[in-house]
């Protein structure tokens, strides 16, 4: 949290994983049940259409980076 001006607001507009969900995304991983795990899911959908189609990555960049400010004053917030 000291560093946290640092980090861009787009990087929070999604949801941060739990260690418990980054822990079984590994084992997962480590089994081979699975080759390749997008956290959080969503964030994974949204990366697809952005390469799929730069206008609409263009069109919501604003947007996330409103959430992104958003949910980093709520970290700020909670850690006071």
């Amino acid at each position: 949290m000291d560093e946290i001006d640092e980090v861009e607001d787009i990087v929070y507009s999604q949801p941060m994983s739990t260690p418990e969900q980054v822990a079984a995304a590994v084992v997962k991983l480590a089994k081979g049940t699975e080759t390749e795990i997008a956290m959080p899911w969503f964030s994974g959908k949204l990366s697809t259409l952005g390469y799929l189609f730069p206008s609409f990555r263009r069109a919501s960049r604003g947007l996330l980076y409103r959430i992104g400010r958003k949910n980093k004053d709520k970290y700020r917030r909670r850690q006071s």
